[in-house]
């Protein structure tokens, strides 16, 4: 289930700057973010599929793909006072502060995760121009390398970044492709 906002309510970027408000502390910049920083936070967040931005010209909508899936149930008129009679009633039992049962996560599952992450780390610390990180991170996974394939990865990178015929590098203007690309694209082999 997904939840649609700005339709009923409206919400506009003004009222999410306001909300996002930092009261003043000392030694830190506060106040609240421009309207460009909102506008590129909630395109970030789109970038990322966290949000689906469904703007009219006029109004802000957006829709929350990971949103929770279960329904309210209380009105939000009522709900205070629905609130208060419940608690009332409410006998605690044993059952309520249990913790549910969890498998434990083998430890070579942990353990290869966290080698991989760490092959990982290296590459993105490699990589010419670092993006999307969270998509670099899933390709990754995919190809899921053993200590041979990696090592050819990162040789492939290092002469790619060193060979000028391969990819346009300098910082204003680069031909590199984005890691989860070159990942997808199988460039290093």
């Amino acid at each position: 289930m997904t939840i649609t906002l700005g339709i009923k309510r409206k919400i506009s970027y003004q009222s999410l700057r306001e909300k996002l408000y930092v009261a003043p502390i000392k030694g830190v910049k506060t106040g609240c973010p421009s309207h460009q920083q909102m506008k590129r936070a909630i395109k970030s967040l789109a970038r990322e599929g966290i949000i689906e931005i469904r703007s009219t010209a006029k109004n802000l909508i957006v829709k929350c793909l990971l949103a929770d899936p279960h329904p309210v149930l209380e009105n939000e008129t009522g709900e205070e006072q629905h609130r208060t009679s419940k608690t009332q009633n409410i006998v605690p039992s044993k059952a309520t502060y249990e913790i549910p049962y969890q498998t434990p996560i083998p430890s070579d599952t942990t353990c290869h995760d966290e080698h991989l992450q760490k092959k990982f780390e290296e590459f993105w610390q490699s990589y010419p121009l670092p993006s999307y990180k969270s998509h670099a991170w899933e390709q990754f996974k995919k190809i899921n390398p053993d200590n041979a394939s990696f090592k050819r990865l990162i040789l492939s990178l290092q002469k790619q970044i060193n060979d000028p015929q391969q990819f346009k590098y300098d910082k204003k203007n680069s031909n590199w492709p984005y890691p989860s690309v070159w990942l997808e694209q199988r460039y290093w082999e």
